[in-house]
């Protein structure tokens, strides 16, 4: 069984605030919602989609992946470096 909507809302917050604890700054937040997964990861077909996109120094981005990484929430995530 997946996450409930308040529960993935709950761990966005949770995210931000390990943002801003990180010294970023979130600069938007996009919330998809439900969507199906183009392929079954850990016996899921849908997942709930957020884009956040902010900035932070390199090293701080560093440790936010290791951090994301760690969370039984997040199936797969994405940080990418914008020059």
């Amino acid at each position: 069984a997946g996450l409930k909507e308040d529960e993935v809302k709950k761990s966005i917050s949770t995210l931000k605030d390990k943002i801003k604890d990180l010294k970023g700054n979130l600069v938007n937040e996009d919330y998809w919602g439900l969507k199906d997964l183009a392929y079954e990861i850990d016996k899921a077909q849908k997942a709930y989609y957020v884009v956040l996109k902010g900035e932070m120094e390199s090293n701080s981005a560093k440790d936010l992946s290791s951090w994301i990484s760690g969370q039984d929430s997040v199936l797969r995530n994405l940080l990418t470096k914008i020059n």
